[in-house]
Order: C-alpha cells, then sequence, then structure tokens
C-alpha cells in the first residue's frame, strides 16, 4: 500500500516550530546575558587605565581629532588626515583606533564607550562561532559549543578592556566563515570576502601574519 511521503504525523511541524523558537529564545538569552553582565561590569569596574589600553585609547582620541573635528572636510581630507597620524610607540595597526574613533563620534567620549566596542567584537565573534558550528552541528549542539566558549574566562574577560585581540579575533572567525563558504574557493563572493578580511585583519594586529 503507496502511502503519501510528504505527510508527518499530527504534532510535527509544530513540535519542530517549538523547537526553534526555544533554540532562538536560548540564544538570545545568552547574548543578553553577556551583554548585560559588561554593561554591569562597566558601570561597577574602577580600575587604572594603563599601558597598552591606554595607548590604545589615546590612538583612538587622535584618529577622532583626525577624522571628525574639522567639520566641513571633505572624505578626501578626513582619509589624508588619517594618512598624517602619526603611529605610536611601539606602533600598532590603526584598525581599532578608527573604530574607537567612529565610536567617540555617535556616543561621545568615555573610557566605558570605548571599551564597549570589544563587547561588540565578543558578540560578532560568537555569531561568526556559531555560523561555522552550524555548518557541522546541529543547531543545539551549535549553541552548547558557544555557550563554552562564551564562558572561557580569558574569552569573557578580554572583551571587557580596549585592545587589540578582540577585533583581530573577530576578523580571523570570520575570515574562516568566508574560507568555508568558498567552497574550496569557487564561490567568488565569499572568496572576495575572505580576502577583505585577511586585509582587515593586517590593519588590526601585525602578530596576525603568524596565523
Amino acid at each position: 500500500m503507496m502511502t503519501d511521503s510528504s505527510s508527518s504525523p499530527p504534532g510535527t511541524h509544530s513540535g519542530a516550530g517549538r523547537s526553534r523558537i526555544l533554540w532562538a529564545a536560548a540564544l538570545l538569552a545568552l547574548f543578553a546575558f553577556h551583554a548585560g553582565m559588561n554593561a554591569w561590569w562597566l558601570m561597577e569596574d574602577n580600575h587604572t587605565i594603563r599601558t597598552d589600553e591606554e595607548g590604545h585609547m589615546h590612538w583612538a582620541r587622535k584618529y577622532y581629532e583626525a577624522m571628525f573635528l574639522d567639520k566641513d572636510a571633505t572624505l578626501m581630507q578626513r582619509a589624508v588626515a588619517i594618512a598624517r597620524v602619526k603611529p605610536g610607540n611601539p606602533a600598532h595597526p590603526p584598525l581599532l583606533h578608527i573604530i574607537g574613533a567612529v565610536t567617540i563620534a555617535l556616543f561621545g567620549y568615555g573610557m566605558d564607550t570605548l571599551v564597549a566596542v570589544n563587547t561588540a567584537m565578543f558578540l560578532i565573534t560568537l555569531i561568526g562561532c556559531l555560523l561555522i558550528l552550524l555548518r557541522f552541528l546541529d543547531r543545539w549542539r551549535a549553541l552548547f559549543t558557544v555557550f563554552v566558549i562564551s564562558f572561557v574566562p580569558i574569552v569573557y574577560a578580554s572583551s571587557r578592556h580596549f585592545m587589540t585581540d578582540y577585533v583581530s579575533l573577530a576578523i580571523v572567525v570570520w575570515a574562516l566563515y568566508a574560507l568555508i563558504r568558498s567552497e574550496r574557493f569557487r564561490n567568488t563572493g565569499w572568496v572576495f570576502a575572505f580576502a577583505v578580511l585577511n586585509g582587515l585583519g593586517f590593519l588590526a594586529r601585525l602578530s596576525l601574519i603568524h596565523i
């Protein structure tokens, strides 16, 4: 006796729908928890800003002055102003500082405002990890793995400082995702994305060449 292969037992579709909703809710709860904890930490923490973090904040302010203080400057003039910013000692690639400058322009200058950049990079990194894992695992295993990654102490603690580590980490994760999606360099769009992310990586951290 032949049966309709497209038919499913009653409740199957609704059960799958509930599973997807629960999974999405768990994902949002994880992200909300980390964003909320980092926001709380930024409000309560009063540690002294020094060494590399102090230098990165200083250069973010320098780039802000070059990019935004002259309100009448053209895009080309702003690009020239960026090129004229002298590197620090030790010198660092400018991507973190430029992102910091844009953040200052949007939300005003403040140490917590700049540190929040890496909270955003932390969440962007987790999204990239999730997308990579979903290529190989089912939804719940992928989410559990991201949960574990997000609670590794050095992973969440580093997101509470204005350093180059998290920008470069986010770029590496998304470059790996683009590489996987390129299907052995046969998908032109993803190959281009992989190339762009590699270029941004060198603008984020000099040691990326060793990865």
